[in-house]
């Protein structure tokens, strides 16, 4: 598992999207923004599931600007089929070099439409229920 490679100086400021929809057939691409990254490195990302500890790769792609990669989800994360849920929570590590890893983990949430991991389940609170703190309508002078 990646928490047992040498950590780098390399840290993961964030994940885009940090939420996935398991179920379906087509690819997620999703982009981990880090701190600037050297050009001759092999670049994995590990997902590591956090009940199970299955960890499976993808290979990741050097941004231009080299502050992050991206790279597409594991197939067998999202994909339906197979006796075990994959929906649940993956750290995810970027991993150099199959020999080193970020400093950091990030968190990837898979789950199905239906789920109460999926961001529509977040759809569903209306805007109107927020109620702001009042400020300043009791002023001390």
């Amino acid at each position: 598992p990646p928490s047992e490679l040498t950590a780098t100086k390399i840290r993961i400021k964030n994940l885009l999207p940090c939420k996935v929809a398991s179920g379906t057939a087509e690819l997620v691409r999703v982009q981990l923004d880090t701190t600037v990254l050297e050009t001759n490195h092999q670049y994995t990302v590990a997902f590591t599931h956090q009940w199970s500890n299955m960890t499976y790769p993808a290979q990741a792609t050097l941004l231009a600007n080299r502050r992050g990669v991206e790279l597409y989800v594991p197939s067998q994360i999202i994909s339906t089929g197979g006796p075990q849920s994959k929906d649940g929570l993956y750290d995810v590590h970027l991993v150099v070099d199959n020999a080193y890893r970020s400093e950091n983990r990030r968190t990837l949430t898979v789950g199905s439409a239906e789920s109460e991991l999926s961001s529509s389940s977040t759809r569903s609170l209306s805007a109107g229920s927020f109620v702001p703190i009042g400020r300043g309508l009791s002023s001390h002078t």
